[in-house]
């Protein structure tokens, strides 16, 4: 369209290239660019049950508007009062279950603890009690002291990744 405002979906390449879905390199006169830097923004479950916590570094939100920030493994909340590390073991004891990665926050808030659960977009546990009730096409991250991955069956409770 001549003479309009056009806005395009794009993403930049590890050179620092910008490329707009239709692989055209970009022209002058584009006024907006929406980036994702490719591979960057993937949960990886065989890193985080080795402690590699990168690629879920950032900022999520559920649907309450509660946030968890993590930076390479310290995790923050504004829901609750606690802060501390992700750690393979600990009040978690299985590194991968059900499908779906497991941590445990440290220091563990008494008495139960605190877990954390990754699951990446398209994959649910299997032992849920109920239908997967989460966003399955994202990243999501559930927090639990009690019931596991039980958790999935409750819409609010998943974490997606917002920046």
């Amino acid at each position: 369209m001549w003479g309009g405002n056009q806005d395009y979906f794009g993403y930049q390449l590890e050179n620092g290239q910008l490329v707009l879905t239709d692989n055209m390199m970009r022209a002058g006169g584009v006024d907006e660019v929406w980036l994702e830097k490719s591979g960057s923004s993937k949960m990886n479950l065989e890193e985080i049950i080795s402690g590699d916590y990168s690629s879920i570094n950032g900022t999520w939100r559920n649907s309450r508007g509660d946030l968890l920030v993590f930076d390479n493994g310290n995790c923050s909340s504004n829901a609750w009062s606690w802060s501390g590390n992700l750690i393979v073991g600990g009040s978690v004891p299985k590194m991968f279950y059900d499908n779906i990665a497991w941590a445990s926050g440290n220091p563990a808030p008494q008495p139960d603890g605190i877990g954390f659960m990754f699951a990446p977009a398209g994959i649910s546990p299997q032992n849920i009690g109920g239908v997967d009730k989460t966003d399955t096409s994202k990243d999501r991250i559930v927090v639990a002291n009690n019931g596991g991955q039980t958790n999935f069956a409750v819409s609010d409770c998943a974490y997606y990744k917002i920046k």
